[in-house]
């Protein structure tokens, strides 16, 4: 299976994002959502586009509820880069991750996708 074709198992379409970490100097990108979650290693070219602008009167992000975000996941697409690779899912991943109110783009090596339902 491919890996775009293991991404869109897990049925994230709409879905709220619940987090999205940054680790390890931005080599780790870590995409939660009610549906499961998406982990991206070895990350670089990393750009995030955000068109959320908080007024005043708004929360901060940081006091946001868990599950409250005002994101939610549209699009995951996967470009593979390198097909020349002896790892099944490891290569080259161009990525584009579109939501309601953000778009990541990253290039990666490693793609890990669980299918794992959260309830709220």
């Amino acid at each position: 299976m491919k890996i775009q074709e293991l991404i869109n198992t897990v049925n994230y379409w709409d879905s709220t994002l619940l987090t999205l970490d940054i680790n390890y100097f931005a080599d780790e990108l870590t995409l939660k959502c009610e549906e499961g979650s998406f982990l991206f290693v070895g990350c670089n070219n990393l750009n995030i586009e955000n068109y959320h602008v908080s007024s005043e009167e708004e929360i901060s992000p940081k006091h946001w509820e868990y599950g409250k975000s005002p994101y939610s996941l549209q699009d995951i697409k996967v470009v593979e880069l390198n097909k020349d690779t002896k790892n099944k899912y490891q290569g080259i991943y161009q990525v584009n991750i579109l939501m309601d109110l953000m778009l990541i783009k990253l290039t990666c090596n490693k793609i890990t996708v669980k299918d794992e339902k959260i309830t709220l």
